[in-house]
């Protein structure tokens, strides 16, 4: 069927009925009553279980803010050398490898060396301090008394 075919009669009088019909006004107090209640919404004051929501609500988006800079902050960490990068020296790896092949014999020497490697692979989050004397908990035992 080609659009620009005149309507049949039946149709034609049907979409004059539909355009002649009366159009339905809203009632006349009902703009009034919306603009009202719009304005009555937007000035009141802020309930407790409201504020408790945005509370939480700010909260829970403080928490993942300081989520996301200790992530980078860390992934930092672990891709900036500083200087502090072991440097992987062969003979350092084998005698490593053959400690560790003395602590567990039944891996074979290319495990013990990957294991090794894997050992001192990259630096630590951050410099640890190596503590001595009472702050390590290292307590001197004194040799029992004779006598």
């Amino acid at each position: 069927m080609n659009f620009s075919d005149p309507l049949p009669d039946d149709l034609l009088q049907l979409e004059a009925e539909l355009v002649g019909r009366p159009k339905a006004e809203p009632a006349p107090g009902l703009r009034g009553r919306v603009l009202g209640a719009v304005r009555a919404e937007l000035g009141r004051t802020v309930s407790r279980r409201s504020a408790r929501r945005s509370f939480w609500g700010f909260a829970a988006g403080a928490a993942a803010a300081a989520f996301l800079c200790a992530n980078f902050a860390m992934s930092l960490t672990r891709d900036t050398d500083c200087g502090l990068r072991r440097r992987l020296e062969t003979a350092d790896l084998a005698s490593a490898a053959r400690e560790i092949r003395a602590v567990l014999p039944e891996l074979t020497e290319r495990e013990a060396l990957r294991q090794a490697v894997l050992l001192r692979a990259g630096p630590p989050a951050a410099p640890i301090p190596v503590l001595h004397g009472r702050a390590a908990g290292h307590h001197r035992v004194s040799a029992p008394k004779e006598g």
